[in-house]
């Protein structure tokens, strides 16, 4: 008998001690739409969207107040492109619980991936400026990100710097703040992000935004500077034998790579 299958028969056999207990006694709908709702993650994780559909349906049928269902439904209409049953599949778990943060976050993102930005940007200022909230920066940095993706570079700069402002080592607004200056021609503001990080952690992505950015301003004695700290500490990851061969332009003959 193989895995899936073995895995299958165990599935069944958890959701039928979860929803019966035998003798004839009633079925117990919360628990049998809890069930379905781990069934349907499942699925939807593996790829099998139409038993993730069908799970996360009966889950709401059996428990119309179960938040998970709603939000397992909305990640799946946005997956499946439909993004009006999304929205009021978001809405209806938020207005449900409106304590599951997370949900919101997934929301925003969301509304930026459907040409939402505005209402997505708002959304993530709500979160990074709610101290219940523990991914403040993480918020703050996704609302950057948000208006990039709407070639709105200058605009997500003051996201990035409130993110870095919350947690001044956030890598991802760190990369993000840095590659924001490169673009807009400012590879000393990138280096001094760059920089104010490395003296905190120590991280072979944004030393590669270094090399970047100092390639951009000409100065490959600061690029090699970055080339050397990726070699002697990441020497093996991909940002040394994939990513630095291609960021490393008119410095290449003066860097040993």
């Amino acid at each position: 008998m193989s895995r899936a299958i073995v895995a299958a028969a165990l599935a069944s056999l958890l959701l039928a001690a979860c929803v019966s207990s035998g003798g004839g006694r009633a079925i117990d709908p919360i628990a049998a739409a809890d069930a379905n709702v781990k069934l349907g993650f499942d699925a939807m994780g593996k790829g099998d969207l139409a038993r993730a559909k069908e799970k996360f349906e009966r889950a709401e049928k059996q428990d119309p107040k179960n938040v998970d269902a709603k939000f397992g439904m909305a990640e799946l209409s946005a997956h499946l492109e439909k993004p009006k049953d999304a929205e009021k599949y978001y809405r209806a778990a938020m207005d449900l619980n409106p304590d599951r943060l997370e949900i919101a976050n997934a929301y925003a993102v969301f509304l930026c991936s459907s040409g939402e930005a505005d209402r997505g940007i708002a959304q993530f200022e709500r979160l990074m400026n709610n101290p219940l909230y523990g991914r403040q920066p993480a918020a703050a940095s996704n609302a950057g990100r948000c208006l990039r993706e709407q070639k709105r570079h200058a605009d997500s700069i003051r996201f990035f710097e409130t993110a870095l402002a919350k947690q001044p080592d956030w890598l991802d607004a760190v990369v993000q703040l840095a590659d924001v200056d490169i673009y807009l021609g400012k590879p000393d503001a990138a280096l001094k992000v760059v920089d104010t990080y490395q003296t905190m952690r120590n991280s072979a992505t944004a030393l590669v935004v270094g090399v970047r950015a100092a390639v951009a301003k000409g100065d490959c004695t600061i690029a090699s500077r970055y080339v050397r700290k990726l070699r002697s500490e990441f020497a093996n990851s991909n940002e040394t034998l994939s990513l630095l061969p291609q960021v490393i332009g008119a410095c290449r003959d003066k860097v040993t790579l």
